[in-house]
């Protein structure tokens, strides 16, 4: 990502986040809802490989154990992967139905966080300094920890009760880690539980359109 942050270990995972999170998944996602055949699938693979030599070219991006190739390779894979799972989806297995509505929360959650720390409101980590490689460690944890017990919570229901239970559960876990000292932050206690009661009111969504209503399962 080009000169975002002028650290640029952060320009690097600001690039990452948006291509996993954003650019990637939306394009599958357009281009299994539009039926689109291999040969794009492919095109896209060759996209997103010429934009990875770009910015290796321009130096504002640089390989570790990657390479260009898997780019090129696994992106068309990952579309055609797009495709079936919809199928899956579509045809209302359970198995698919279950590890989608997991994900969407879990990837939901660790991109609030992931935001929020970009726009250094604040930080997971141990110690005085929080270093971002802490932050980027800690943050799936807490991520999958909540998102586990959101699962389960409104597998069984998806009413008002299910969703006061996933806010404090939230708010228990803020607490503990804030006591530890492994959170830093600079929103204030009644201003993060009214974001997670936002995003918990998304959860129940994402619920409804994987499961709908509010029956219980």
């Amino acid at each position: 990502m080009p000169n975002v942050f002028k650290n640029k270990s952060l320009d690097n995972f600001l690039g990452a986040f948006l291509s996993q999170s954003i650019f990637v998944p939306f394009t599958a996602v357009y281009l299994t809802l539009t039926k689109s055949g291999l040969t794009k699938k492919l095109l896209g693979g060759i996209y997103f490989s010429l934009i990875e030599l770009l910015f290796l070219r321009l130096r504002v991006y640089k390989h570790n154990w990657w390479r260009t190739v898997y780019t090129l390779i696994l992106i068309p894979i990952y579309f055609v992967i797009s495709d079936y799972w919809y199928y899956l989806l579509s045809k209302k297995n359970e198995f698919i139905r279950k590890i989608s509505f997991f994900l969407m929360i879990m990837v939901t959650e660790t991109n609030l966080f992931l935001l929020l720390a970009f726009l250094r409101k604040f930080r997971f980590g141990w110690g005085r300094y929080h270093a971002w490689t802490e932050h980027f460690i800690i943050t799936p944890l807490y991520s999958i920890t909540f998102s586990l017990f959101s699962y389960f919570t409104f597998k069984k229901n998806n009413g008002y009760w299910a969703k006061v239970k996933v806010v404090l559960f939230d708010a228990c876990l803020y607490q503990i880690f804030i006591r530890t000292k492994i959170f830093k932050t600079k929103i204030k206690v009644i201003n993060y539980i009214l974001i997670k009661s936002v995003m918990v009111l998304v959860y129940g969504t994402y619920r409804k359109w994987i499961f709908g209503g509010n029956r219980k399962d």
